[in-house]
């Protein structure tokens, strides 16, 4: 069978995304070059101040900062709380920061001091540069508040880090309406890291990020202080949208809570880039993810459980729709009678459990495979995992097989169950035998 398995990876950390470098395609290069004169380099207003730096800063309203002071001869930065400096950030109303120099470390705000308070409202920060980061909360116990409709847009040119927000040591993020864009390989819309760290976007917020390898949220609770607890990042009514190949929607490591809340949008262009990968826990109702590359799944859980309700709805034009993959892992995709559930897989399967102690478990849910006459499976159980279904409607275009397990993995299904297959030659229910493993088992 022409079909995609799942290796289990090492897990990365949120050093990696940023130092893992890619070759920049020489067009993609060039269009970043061809944004510069337009959005970073504004003509002086009377308005404008220098970089502002210290413990406690306070600017008026409507100001615009451009930034012409770095901590070193490579960088550049608007606004600094430095190291050892607890205090007050006030950056007011409709305050403008620009950090611009093709050939430096552009840094828009940076907030280093242990329980600085960062506030704003209508927050607009662009940093471009050779690397390139627009807001990092770094000082441990850190507080930031955004308020309403601030916006983050960071360019890279060099592509080695291209960082939107970055919360880390224990800080906290909150904001409404946030918007966040990155151009550059390498990075992160948003980055969550280490035990205790937290952002909550509220509703309507979006992160779009286009770049190899740029992932458009980031959740880790890899290092610092456990007892602070694990990483976590809230929204609802949430969008994201990566292009480029590699470029996760969003990313969850071991001791992350993700809460989509209801009504988030994730879409993936590149290849590989799945629309969620979660080693963590993962909740949202009425979610949409949709990916387009080649082997980008929809939802694809290796370790800790992801609980997906009603009214969400996974496209996945050449990857596999929902997988768990690996010990300990269950992947819940509810629908309810009135708000059903829906898959859609142009790759190997609509659901798949794959290993011993990979469970997912659906109900009222419509589940569609077609691979244009190529074998895909609507459900499909393998290496001990096991699917659960309740009241579900299976569709199999040519080529395809609706319900199917081997190498001693199981599928049990209850309730209404209707399977769909485009002719009779189509296998709607089949188990396979292989040599060392026990029998699979198929309950309808």
């Amino acid at each position: 069978m022409d079909l995609k398995l799942h290796n289990r990876v090492s897990q990365g950390t949120e050093t990696d995304k940023f130092k893992k470098a890619f070759r920049r395609r020489g067009l993609a290069h060039a269009g970043l070059l061809s944004l510069s004169g337009s959005i970073f380099l504004p003509q002086a207003q009377a308005a404008d101040i220098g970089s502002q730096s210290g413990a406690n800063i306070a600017v008026n309203d409507n100001v615009r900062i451009v930034a012409d002071k770095g901590e070193t001869s490579a960088s550049l930065y608007g606004v600094l709380n430095p190291f050892g400096e607890t205090g007050t950030i006030d950056l007011g109303n409709n305050v403008t920061v620009i950090a611009s120099d093709p050939t430096l470390y552009a840094k828009g705000v940076e907030i280093k001091g242990a329980g600085s308070v960062l506030t704003a409202n209508g927050l607009t920060v662009e940093a471009y540069g050779k690397n390139a980061i627009g807001l990092n909360i770094f000082g441990q116990n850190a507080y930031a508040d955004l308020g309403t409709g601030s916006r983050i847009k960071v360019v890279s040119t060099a592509g080695s880090m291209t960082a939107g927000v970055v919360i880390d040591t224990a800080s906290t993020l909150v904001a409404d309406r946030l918007s966040i864009e990155t151009i550059g390989d390498s990075g992160t819309g948003l980055t969550i890291s280490d035990y205790g760290s937290s952002a909550d976007l509220g509703s309507g917020s979006t992160v779009k990020t286009n770049g190899r390898g740029s992932h458009g949220v980031y959740v880790d609770g890899l290092n610092g202080t456990a007892a602070n607890g694990p990483a976590r990042f809230i929204a609802t009514a949430l969008s994201i949208d990566t292009q480029g190949d590699d470029a996760l929607g969003i990313n969850v490591q071991n001791n992350a809570i993700v809460d989509l809340g209801s009504g988030s949008l994730i879409k993936t262009s590149g290849a590989d880039a799945h629309g969620i990968w979660s080693f963590g826990e993962v909740t949202a109702q009425a979610l949409t993810v949709k990916t387009t590359g080649n082997s980008a799944n929809g939802i694809e859980v290796r370790e800790g459980t992801a609980d997906i309700g009603a009214d969400s709805h996974i496209s996945a034009a050449r990857g596999g729709g929902l997988v768990a993959n690996g010990q300990n892992t269950t992947l819940n995709y509810f629908g309810t009678v009135d708000k059903r559930n829906t898959v859609f897989s142009g790759g190997s399967y609509g659901a798949s459990a794959q290993f011993t102690g990979a469970t997912v478990n659906l109900k009222n849910s419509d589940i569609t495979v077609d691979r244009n006459g190529s074998l895909a499976l609507g459900l499909w159980a393998l290496g001990g995992g096991v699917i659960t279904g309740e009241d579900l409607t299976i569709t199999g275009a040519a080529g395809s097989r609706g319900v199917y397990a081997v190498t001693g993995s199981r599928i049990d299904l209850t309730g209404d169950l209707a399977i769909n297959m485009a002719d009779t030659t189509q296998m709607a229910i089949g188990t396979q035998h292989n040599d060392g493993y026990a029998a699979s088992r198929i309950n309808a």
